[in-house]
């Protein structure tokens, strides 16, 4: 019993490492798209990754 717990806690934990690796693509990519337009879009660039940062912390 012990063992089927340990290796569920593992299967969920290593699902929940590559979703926030899949979101820190995701940003990392669309701060890429969102830098060719830093002209246009300089403030948003700054607000999106110190939110997930702080999303980070919170969870």
């Amino acid at each position: 019993m012990a063992i089927w717990l340990l290796f569920g806690g593992l299967v969920s934990f290593s699902h929940l490492v590559s979703g926030d690796v899949t979101v820190m693509v995701f940003l990392l990519r669309w701060n890429g798209y969102l830098a060719k337009f830093s002209h246009h879009f300089g403030p948003v660039l700054y607000t999106i990754p110190s939110g997930s940062s702080d999303w980070q912390v919170e969870r």
